[in-house]
């Protein structure tokens, strides 16, 4: 390497200005140049426009001269304007009178000429050619102007220009303490090769590095895997930048993601809209410890799900944040089976005092019953006679409204076998329809599972009875209709789902917030036991019995009823 003056950046600029300047100085001789050839141009155009209108002028002269004026001199000046092109011809005679055709010669260039008769004076248009000098002195401002302001722009970002290569120099000289030659660019690439040569020794030795620190990730790697396909509970970790690095199967699971990883992208990107992603998105961006945070997911035409999650902030030794671990569990089937228990305890609950009520009303009312019958005997008069009959017919109904309360609140034990829920549905409605026979069933679907065939048979009839009560006073034009439909029961571990629908007069909130209350009835002659005694039946089951108003009128049931068996098991 040789050594001489230090590289500048007063030698760089200096380098710079003097080539600029050249190039600056080149382009205004050549503008100068092409300005001048210009020039030239417009004065020989203005020659050979002047010569031309010269000679048609001595033409014209010398054709009046050969035939001197006479006859009809206007029709001779027409001729020769047509012929020669002149804007205007006019002839002045010795008396000042003067004979003329054309324009007005206002603004015209005029060449005159003697004749024997007079003075003939030829005008011609010089528009054209003062339009080209015109043009050639805008040409020549625009240039001129463009020049000056060109170079005021070079030179005054002439700074900004130089400034990288000047901070280039400043760094080479970080890096490269010798000093370099008087030659800036060749200090530069001097400075370019020592770093490169550098950074290759560094990247052997990071490859070394990085080489050990791979052998310790895959056993770590390794650990980590098995770790998250162990995991039954949902795990999705996420680096400092609040991105997806990993989701283990069994949180796609819970989530209903597929085969999505969501990786490198945010939670709020991968379950957008979600109050999961939104408790998630902020307790990350938080650095916040939650503990079995409970979040309903909603699921369309499904029953909402619901997730219970924790979230871990991860610091290594030094305090630096790493990123955070998310846990969750899919609690539905908790909940779930919790709210059972808490119906079932609440039906059992009533049930104890419903039968000690009713039990104490049954003895009354065999007394009131046995009373009026022998008052009936006596052969009272007839108008004692109608109201003992009165009295015996509510008595009666109060004693059917208390079997029904009785069989409400008595325990009830399931006979468990398998059963095929098509024809027992099928033979329910050909049961009611015998009673009704324009009353409207239609069965769909079929699926097997196990339970009690006299109960279920139960709560499906009343449930249809309730649905049929609800077609008298509808108010839609169409056909009355009652449709069940079976599915779920394609594999065997799908749950079993019936759903009852009516296009009736539907239910409004007080009814539909009442429904299963016992002795709750909007019906002249019922007892409010039916819907009660069905979801009693169902929650017995292990299922469970819903309602909800349809859009286009009337309510749908859907009852809950646990895995399927396999059809060909239920029918063998």
């Amino acid at each position: 390497m040789t050594h001489g003056r230090p590289a500048t950046k007063i030698g760089f600029r200096r380098d710079v200005r003097l080539f600029l300047s050249i190039l600056v100085a080149f382009y205004c001789v050549m503008l100068l140049l092409l300005l001048f050839f210009l020039q030239d141009n417009v004065a020989n155009t203005r020659e050979l426009m002047v010569a031309r209108e010269i000679s048609d002028a001595d033409a014209a002269t010398n054709e009046l001269r050969r035939d001197p004026i006479a006859g009809d001199i206007e029709t001779r000046l027409i001729a020769l304007r047509a012929r020669y092109g002149f804007d205007r011809i006019e002839v002045v005679f010795p008396n000042r009178t003067a004979i003329s055709v054309g324009a007005d010669a206002t603004g015209l260039e005029v060449i005159e000429r003697r004749i024997e008769n007079g003075t003939i004076r030829f005008a011609y248009d010089t528009s054209a050619i003062e339009s080209i000098r015109r043009r050639f002195l805008l040409i020549a401002g625009v240039t001129a102007l463009g020049t000056t302001a060109a170079a005021l722009l070079l030179f005054l970002y002439l700074p900004h220009i130089l400034r990288p290569i000047e901070e280039m120099l400043d760094h080479a000289r970080e890096v490269n303490q010798s000093g370099g030659s008087g030659d800036e660019a060749a200090y530069l690439v001097e400075t370019f090769r020592m770093t490169v040569a550098t950074l290759k020794e560094q990247e052997a030795e990071l490859k070394r590095l990085h080489a050990l620190e791979r052998t310790r990730a895959d056993d770590l790697q390794t650990i980590v895997s098995t770790l998250t396909r162990s995991l039954s509970s949902g795990l999705i970790a996420f680096d400092a930048e609040h991105r997806i690095v990993d989701i283990n199967a069994a949180g796609r699971d819970i989530l209903d993601l597929g085969d999505l990883t969501g990786s490198g992208a945010p939670i709020s990107e991968l379950l957008a809209g979600t109050q999961f992603a939104a408790e998630l998105d902020a307790a990350i961006r938080r650095r916040e410890h939650l503990t079995r945070r409970e979040i309903e997911m909603p699921r369309e035409g499904l029953p909402a799900k619901m997730i219970g999650l924790a979230t871990v902030p991860l610091v290594n030794a030094d305090g630096k944040f790493l990123g955070t671990l998310a846990l969750f569990t899919d609690l539905t089937d908790v909940r779930r089976l919790e709210s059972r228990i808490r119906e079932l305890q609440t039906l059992a609950d009533l049930g104890g005092v419903s039968a000690s009520i009713a039990h104490e009303f049954r003895n009354s009312l065999s007394t009131i019953l046995g009373l009026l019958n022998l008052a009936r005997r006596k052969d009272p008069a007839p108008e004692v006679r109608d109201k003992i009959l009165a009295a015996e017919s509510e008595a009666k109904q109060l004693s059917a409204a208390v079997t029904s309360l009785l069989q409400f609140a008595k325990p009830m034990k399931l006979d468990i076998e398998l059963l095929q829920l098509r024809p027992l549905l099928d033979d329910v409605a050909e049961n009611l329809a015998a009673t009704e026979p324009a009353l409207p069933i239609h069965v769909r679907g079929d699926a097997a599972i196990r339970g009690d065939a006299a109960l279920l048979r139960r709560a499906f009839a009343n449930v249809l009875l309730n649905a049929r009560d609800a077609l008298e006073p509808r108010t839609s034009a169409a056909e009355p209709r009652i449709d069940v439909i079976i599915s779920g029961g394609s594999a065997p571990a799908d749950e079993v789902i019936v759903e009852i629908t009516d296009n009736g007069s539907g239910m409004d909130d007080e009814q539909m917030a009442n429904a299963f209350l016992p002795f709750y009835t909007t019906k002249q002659n019922g007892t409010g036991i039916g819907l009660p005694l069905a979801r009693k039946i169902v929650l017995l089951h292990g299922g469970t019995l819903t309602l909800a108003r349809r859009a286009e009128g009337g309510t749908a049931v859907r009852i809950e009823l646990g895995t399927a068996v396999p059809l060909a098991v239920a029918t063998h």
